[in-house]
């Protein structure tokens, strides 16, 4: 693999060796963090979601989570996103 395996990202079968790995995507992670508004993470601070997906998903010091779509499934935001809008208005009753 090479020193960045973001760089050379090319299929299914490469997100899938790095899609879990916290040391790959803590700078992307970070990124995000900052850009939201929240402080940066430690790399201990990240850990992988518990159910592995098609997608990256880390939680971050045990409350934040962060997901990175893997652009191969690209329509996936676009309805993620969209259901997380029409959710945001509701409350849950119990």
């Amino acid at each position: 693999m090479d020193a960045d395996p973001l760089a050379s990202m090319e299929s299914v079968a490469d997100w899938s060796r790095v899609f879990r790995l916290p040391a790959v995507w803590w700078p992307l992670v970070n990124a995000a963090l900052v850009r939201h508004g929240h402080h940066a993470a430690e790399r201990a601070e990240l850990s992988p979601g518990e159910i592995a997906g098609t997608h990256a998903v880390f939680v971050v010091r045990g409350e934040l989570v962060v997901k990175i779509y893997a652009p191969f499934w690209q329509a996936d935001y676009g309805r993620e996103v969209g259901v997380l809008r029409q959710l945001a208005g509701w409350s849950c009753l119990a």
